[in-house]
C-alpha cells in the first residue's frame, strides 16, 4: 500500500519524464518502473481536512518515472532548443538545480 505522502512526490516529479534535445546529442533520462496499486488517500489523522475526506481507495496504473529530477541546465538545453521561454529561477541559480515552476 502506497501512502498519499507518496504519491504526491510520483505525481510532483512526473516533469522529469521529458526527454530533452540538444543540438549535439539526445539526452533520455534514467527511467524507474513503477508497479502501480491500490491505496488509501486522504485524511488519515485529523479528518479535519474538507478536501481530504473520507479516505477512499485509489488506483495507480504502471508507469515509468525519472530516477532523477530535471535540472535547470536540461530544462534549458530543451527550451533554447525549441525556442521556448526559460522558467524563472526564482533567484536561486540554475545550472545543476532541479528545474522549477514548468508544467
Amino acid at each position: 500500500m502506497i501512502r498519499a505522502v507518496s504519491l504526491i512526490f510520483l505525481i510532483s516529479s512526473i516533469t522529469s519524464c521529458i526527454v530533452f534535445k540538444k543540438s549535439t546529442k539526445s539526452y533520455s533520462p534514467e527511467m524507474v518502473f513503477v508497479p502501480g496499486g491500490t491505496f488509501v488517500v486522504g485524511d488519515i489523522f485529523e479528518e479535519t481536512d474538507s478536501d481530504a475526506t473520507p479516505t477512499h481507495e485509489m488506483k495507480l496504473s504502471p508507469f515509468y518515472i525519472g530516477k532523477y529530477e530535471v535540472t535547470f541546465g536540461q530544462f534549458d538545453a530543451f527550451a533554447l532548443e525549441d525556442k521556448i521561454p526559460l522558467p524563472d529561477d526564482e533567484g536561486l541559480g540554475r545550472g545543476d538545480r532541479a528545474v522549477v515552476n514548468v508544467t
